[in-house]
Formats: C-alpha cells, structure tokens, sequence
C-alpha cells in the first residue's frame, strides 16, 4: 500500500474524531470499508496523522508517468486544503507538466465562430 492511501486514511480518520457523529462520514467509512480490503487493513491501524507533502507518481494518459512533488497548504482552524503539484524544473516530468499545461489551456478557450 502506498503511503499516499495511509494518508488519506489518516485524514479521513482526522475528520471523523473532529465531526463524531457526522452522517455522511460514517457512511463514507462504512462503505469504503465494504468496497476495499486496503481500506479496512489501513482503517484498522492506529495511525493519526495528515499528508502534508511528498512525492508521488502519477500516470497520465496523455504523457505517461509523471513524477511531482506534492504540498498541501492547510488553512489554520479551518476544513481547506489546497494540494499543489509542481516538477523540478528542467526535468522531462516539468516538460510533460508544461506540455498538459498547454492543452488545457487550448481545451478550454472558447472555438472561433466560423
């Protein structure tokens, strides 16, 4: 299992002590729990924690595997996160990230009438 997943759990597990009692999350854990057996052998581990930052591998359909560094800002007393993905610069990864940069900017600009 990918330290990526245990911390999803960790924040999911987060959540859940902070919300006790919240519907939606107890749905959330039981449903997880019936679909996934990685889910339920991470749900049952003690660890607490958040997700802060990293690197991860991505394998995108367009460019393949990308390598990024993750970080994720939290904002004090509050429920948001926000998770940047950057590459180092001059890396194939950053050329592949310059390269999806660029066709989603093509992808959402308005066609020309004609």
């Amino acid at each position: 299992m990918t330290i990526f997943k245990a911390a999803l759990v960790a924040d999911l597990r987060l959540a859940r002590a902070a919300y006790p009692g919240e519907k939606e999350l107890d749905e959330l854990v039981q449903g997880a729990a019936q679909v996934s057996a990685d889910f339920l052998e991470l749900w049952a581990t003690a660890t607490l924690g958040s997700r802060l930052g990293g690197r991860t591998r991505i394998q995108h359909p367009l460019v393949g595997e990308i390598a990024l560094d993750s970080d994720v800002l939290k904002v004090p007393d509050h429920d948001v996160r926000i998770v940047t993905y950057t590459a180092e610069p001059g890396t194939p990864d950053a050329e592949k990230l310059d390269f999806l940069r660029g066709v989603a900017v093509r992808t959402a600009l308005p066609l020309p009438a004609g």
